[in-house]
């Protein structure tokens, strides 16, 4: 009998327990403070802070809402027509409403909507040049739509949260701990 444990665990017995229990022991992760996604974004600045390796914090979360779409600037970007064009920004925005309202659940009248579009001379810099990325959120029961940045705050957190979230998700796996937040 000892020697099929030799034979079955050649680096011990003890090592192979350490070994399945490591496996199985979710990744913490500690957030000293939240990121929050910006409602405008100048592309233009983002691209140059990207070719320069200086990406903000803010910069980051903006990329990881486009992966949590399965896109990237580029793509929704580099479209050949305005028909193409649209068709990926409304592709994005009902991606990104059906992931985010999953789990919202206070008021499931609202749709994300993402543009992207000419720059307004009168707006300040550096949202008066080049292209300009928004993310707006539409009320289907008022009507109305009200820029990312103007929503509440614990909208804004819990939306940047979840873009975040699953963006580490995607770094380290599913195996990471989240006692407040079913099914993620």
């Amino acid at each position: 009998m000892l020697d099929t444990f030799k034979q079955r665990y050649p680096n011990g017995v003890n090592n192979a327990v350490v070994q399945a229990v490591h496996d199985r022991v979710p990744t913490f992760l500690y957030f000293d403070s939240y990121l929050t996604l910006p409602g405008i974004v100048s592309v233009d600045a983002l691209a140059g802070r990207k070719a320069q390796n200086k990406l903000t914090d803010q910069d980051q979360v903006f990329l990881a809402l486009l992966a949590l779409a399965g896109t990237s600037l580029d793509k929704v970007h580099g479209s050949g027509t305005y028909e193409e064009f649209n068709s990926k920004l409304r592709a994005v925005s009902n991606q990104v409403t059906d992931q985010i309202f999953k789990y919202w659940s206070q008021n499931k009248h609202l749709d994300v909507e993402m543009k992207l579009d000419a720059a307004r001379s009168g707006d300040p810099p550096p949202f008066n040049s080049g292209w300009i990325f928004r993310t707006r959120i539409d009320n289907r029961r008022h009507r109305a739509d009200t820029s990312f940045d103007d929503r509440s705050s614990g909208f804004v957190w819990f939306f940047s949260f979840l873009v975040w979230f699953n963006q580490l998700k995607q770094t380290y796996g599913n195996n990471l701990l989240t006692p407040t937040m079913k099914g993620f």
